[in-house]
């Protein structure tokens, strides 16, 4: 089972189109096997199938070939890479609902984090969230009259979690609390032969939250989080060096 996990994501990795599209459909398509692994894995029954392989002794430190890597080390450095639900910097509209019709398009945010151990539970580290979105606003006197805002978001964050280490029994198993603070830009692009409107503007940006790595090999891993500030929820891949 997991010789052939490794030989898919081996397949899947060395046809990735080197474009930013081509990139995320790979990690969609990676996402997608490892998420059909990992409840095999968990549930099977088969002893050790999660955590011989997630941690190898050949990683381990110390003597003893026994000994299995915790799933947060010091010196370690994490790369997140994913995309975030419900976001709450998406720009509003409704100070425009007075002069017309308005909608709103968002794409899905898609962010990464790199993280490096401090210490064995603690982490520090930077993050970049980014997504595009429109407004539209039809004149109510005027239908044919549309003005409005393309929007292009970063926010830049720094980061700091706490990780909390479940024993030798579930290294595989990385739960922490995190936080972040940074600001978003947010550019607007305006549109429309009669755009008077004045745009959204970027500012202060926060999350605090927890969440969790699975470890389904040494190096990597499924996350998964929720929390308040950024985005509701973020879920991606983990690569730790």
């Amino acid at each position: 089972m997991v010789t052939n996990l490794r030989k898919w994501l081996i397949v899947i990795s060395g046809n990735c189109p080197i474009t930013a599209q081509g990139f995320f459909s790979c990690m969609r398509s990676v996402f997608i096997l490892l998420i059909g692994f990992f409840p095999f894995a968990l549930f099977s029954g088969t002893p050790g199938l999660l955590t011989d392989y997630a941690v190898p002794a050949s990683f381990s430190k110390g003597k003893g070939k026994g000994l299995l890597r915790n799933a947060f080390l010091k010196g370690q450095i994490s790369i997140h890479a994913g995309a975030g639900f419900i976001n709450l910097q998406y720009p509003g509209h409704n100070d425009y609902l007075q002069y017309g019709k308005v909608s709103s398009e968002y794409n899905l945010p898609i962010n990464a984090r790199v993280e490096y151990g401090i210490t064995s539970s603690l982490s520090a580290g930077a993050f970049v969230n980014m997504y595009k979105a429109r407004t539209d606003i039809r004149d109510r006197t005027a239908s044919f009259n549309v003005n409005g805002f393309e929007y292009k978001s970063t926010t830049i964050a720094l980061t700091a979690a706490y990780h909390v280490y479940m024993g030798k029994n579930l290294v595989w198993f990385d739960p922490y609390v995190n936080g972040m603070i940074g600001l978003e830009s947010l550019k607007a692009s305006p549109f429309g032969t009669a755009n008077y409107f004045e745009p959204q503007e970027g500012g202060m940006a926060y999350s605090f939250g927890f969440g969790a790595n699975f470890y389904l090999f040494q190096p990597l891993a499924i996350y998964a989080e929720a929390g308040y500030g950024i985005n509701i929820f973020n879920t991606g891949i983990t690569l730790r060096f």
